[in-house]
């Protein structure tokens, strides 16, 4: 008997599930409260709830174990499920698998993840609305991106120029690789081959059609970068990275934007 049950209550969006046994899965949550829970899902594998559980799903989540650092099992009642509104759109499932790889890599237990829940519940939610233009969920995606790296304690600071401070908007051009702060054009002079190319939707509120595949461009050179240098250099976990170059080289090819 066990007198002593330590036990999470929770929104969760679920991020990854693994198989294991002939019945079960191993499920990650990303939670507002508690950041990912990771635990066992009795029966996830049979026929009755295998459809149940896919990435992207929003449930009420109950995680309980003996001990804080055992595995713990999970009860997860569905709220609402995403993967059927956007199935037909190989792009989206794409998109969607990325960011619930990136946010299971680097997102820990214990923490307090409620504005990285809330980008990528808002995310999720644009990914199923189909008024939405793949130009205007790539855009939304890479302020996603962007905002992560604040979250996870990498924020570019993008207000003012680092070198004269500089803080016209359209004036600011450029990002120092070195620091991720702002450069002006005034002060990039004599250094613009060294220094990543500003998008302009990163600092202003722009209209989506304003916006052509040159910038985003930068923009992915710009987070790749620094998701390169500030995180995907301490993993050999290499997949999810390729995985999301891939997809963006292919949307940034094709003409749907």
């Amino acid at each position: 008997m066990y007198y002593f049950i330590m036990k999470k209550i929770d929104n969760g969006i679920l991020i990854c599930i693994k198989k294991f046994g002939n019945s079960d899965i191993l499920a990650q949550f990303l939670t507002p409260n508690y950041g990912v829970i990771n635990g066992l899902i009795k029966g996830g594998q049979s026929k009755k709830n295998k459809s149940l559980y896919q990435i992207g799903s929003v449930f009420n989540v109950e995680w309980m174990a003996r001990l804080e650092e055992q595995l713990g099992v999970i009860n997860a009642d569905l709220v609402k499920q995403y993967i059927p509104l956007i199935m037909h759109n190989i792009n989206k499932l794409e998109l969607l698998d990325v960011m619930c790889n990136f946010v299971a890599l680097f997102t820990f237990g214990d923490e307090n993840t409620s504005d990285i829940y809330n980008d990528l519940f808002l995310m999720i939610n644009m990914l199923s609305d189909d008024n939405l233009s793949i130009k205007y969920l790539l855009k939304h995606y890479f302020l996603f991106e962007k905002n992560l790296l604040m979250h996870l304690g990498f924020a570019l600071e993008l207000d003012k120029c680092t070198v004269n401070g500089c803080c016209d908007v359209y004036e600011l051009k450029y990002i120092s690789p070195n620091t991720g702060k702002a450069v002006s054009n005034a002060g990039a002079v004599g250094y613009e081959h060294k220094l990543l190319k500003m998008p302009e939707f990163f600092i202003i509120d722009k209209n989506i059609d304003l916006i052509d595949k040159i910038e985003f461009k930068y923009a992915d050179d710009v987070l790749k970068y620094f998701f390169n240098k500030n995180l995907f250099e301490y993993t050999h976990n290499k997949v999810a990275l390729i995985a999301r170059n891939r997809l963006i080289d292919k949307l940034l090819s094709a003409d749907l934007l």
